[in-house]
């Protein structure tokens, strides 16, 4: 099901200028409680399929249509599927 939704709703994106792989970009992605804050906080997370990305790490790199963004800090993997947080550069 995962694959789908990919196939479905990701772009295309240059992990670490070596592999092209499908990602979700949410830009503005509300968070309560996070990074010691009282109230919301907005950042840029991706979602991709653990298989495309294998061994992801803080300051790797993503190339989009959008820009580009470095991996700041991994939010969930569940084994199949990973989010982390993005910065753009």
């Amino acid at each position: 099901m995962d694959d789908a939704l990919f196939n479905e709703f990701s772009e295309a994106a240059i992990y670490n200028k070596k592999s092209r792989v499908s990602v979700v970009i949410d830009k503005d992605a509300e968070q309560f409680g996070g990074f010691d804050t009282r109230g919301a906080a907005r950042r840029n997370e991706v979602t991709f399929l653990n298989a495309e990305v294998t061994n992801p790490k803080r300051g790797h790199t993503l190339e989009t249509d959008e820009g580009i963004f470095s991996f700041d800090g991994q939010i969930s993997n569940d084994g199949h599927v990973s989010k982390w947080h993005i910065n753009e550069s």
